[in-house]
């Protein structure tokens, strides 16, 4: 048996369909969020990767946006951020529209109300690998759906066998890079801190790619679309 970790497919259906065709029936896939917003089927992909016994889904700041404005705009949970504007403006206008028309759209959104922030999965190395979709440094956590200061901090005094794996930021932005052909070229894991992070998010609505990590090898497998 495998174990896997991606991030960030952004609604490409055919990205996950690619990837469950590489799996062996045995093998697990921790998915690290933002299922849904910006592609072509994110509120189908969502549905579908929560009911797949293969992937453990974890909790995305997109799903997080569409829980909240859902709970807002269609629940009892009242907030003072224009929730439903945050979603929208960062392409969530088509997840919106296929919630709000689906019958069973608000026991989903409970459903994603509800996905873990954190994994923890102890390889066959034993190696302690924490799985969550931004990222952090411990014993300064902060937000698990949104920081990205921790890119900046010194991961002195942290065991070897110490690994964080996220998503959230493309790795071209966290590189710098930002022409077309920059991006593209660049469609691979940032490993960074000195081996205690990496980073697997491949911008996929930009690059049309994903990266599978092994969380036992640290191999990766690229898949692309042209959907």
């Amino acid at each position: 048996m495998a174990v896997y970790a991606l991030s960030d497919l952004h609604g490409y259906l055919d990205l996950y369909k690619q990837i469950k065709e590489f799996l062996n029936p045995e093998d697990k896939v921790y998915f690290l969020g933002d299922a849904t917003d910006r592609g072509p089927q994110p509120w189908e992909l969502a549905k579908t990767i929560y009911n797949d016994p293969q992937f453990i889904y974890l909790k995305g700041n997109h799903e997080d946006m569409l829980v909240k404005a859902a709970l807002h705009y269609y629940g009892d949970e009242w907030d003072s951020e224009d929730n439903y504007y945050t979603l929208t403006t960062n392409g969530g206008k088509e997840t919106w529209k296929e919630m709000s028309d689906d019958p069973e759209g608000m026991d989903y959104i409970q459903k994603f109300k509800l996905l873990p922030k954190e994994e923890v999965y102890y390889n066959k190395d034993g190696k302690e690998i924490h799985l969550c979709h931004a990222g952090f440094t411990p014993g300064r956590r902060g937000d698990l759906l949104w920081n990205r200061k921790h890119f900046y901090d010194i991961m002195d005094n942290i065991d070897d066998d110490y690994i964080i794996i996220h998503g959230h930021t493309p790795v071209f932005y966290q590189r710098g890079h930002d022409s077309m052909r920059e991006i593209l070229n660049h469609v691979y894991p940032e490993f960074y801190a000195n081996g205690h992070k990496i980073n697997i998010d491949m911008g996929t609505h930009y690059t049309k790619a994903c990266a599978l990590l092994d969380l036992d090898t640290f191999e990766y497998h690229i898949f692309t679309t042209k959907e």
